[in-house]
């Protein structure tokens, strides 16, 4: 495609290296270790189509069927609760989508809530689950934020949106870096932490192998 997305030419094998190697697909979407991952397990669900945001995504059976599948394996492997989240962009170039203008959620395992520092940083946050994430939004840009417990999977969650008036970037990787007192990382493009996605890669990559 004419577009350079780095997404897209990872899944059609343009782009190669050991970090960027697929975890799991479907015919749908598939899956990798995050690039600048702060915490080992922390892995995108993508879909295959380009399209900027997954807002429209998030009632398709294949979408919740492959989540789930990825939640079980991460489960299998990390023990333990999730966080997920969307930098939820609606235009290309956006600095809300900070240079990745292809949809994917986030899905990392982690103990502690980012809620209250979300509120600590003004913004107003409104709860919904994701299949009211479309019309809520419209044509704006977004934040979305759910947690899910280590029982849990994903059918309908609920969340928090906010609605962005202007775009914001990287705003979840900020708290988490700030959590865990490495708040000069948080940015992917200087720390790519490509290590911490490898071994995410193959640590999930086994546990499919011993299936």
């Amino acid at each position: 495609m004419e577009r350079q997305c780095r997404l897209c030419n990872i899944l059609n094998g343009s782009i190669t290296g050991k970090e960027n190697q697929l975890i799991a697909e479907s015919n749908e979407y598939f899956s990798l270790a995050s690039i600048g991952a702060l915490v080992e397990g922390w892995v995108l669900v993508i879909p295959k189509k380009h399209v900027i945001s997954m807002k429209e995504l998030y009632i398709e059976k294949g979408f919740i069927n492959f989540t789930n599948y990825m939640i079980r394996l991460i489960k299998s492997q990390y023990s333990s609760s999730f966080i997920i989240f969307e930098h939820g962009p609606n235009k290309c170039d956006s600095n809300t989508s900070c240079g990745t203008d292809h949809a994917h959620l986030h899905i990392l395992p982690y103990q502690n809530s980012l809620y209250i520092d979300m509120l600590d940083t003004g913004l107003k946050w409104g709860e919904c689950t994701t299949s009211q994430i479309s019309s809520i939004v419209g044509s704006d840009e977004y934040l979305f934020y759910s947690e899910i417990s280590s029982n849990s999977e994903w059918e309908d969650p609920k969340g928090f949106i906010h609605v962005l008036a202007q775009p914001v970037s990287q705003y979840f990787r900020r708290l988490i870096a700030n959590q865990i007192n490495r708040a000069n990382e948080y940015d992917y493009k200087k720390y790519s932490h490509k290590g911490v996605a490898i071994e995410t890669n193959n640590v999930l990559s086994r546990a499919i192998g011993y299936r």
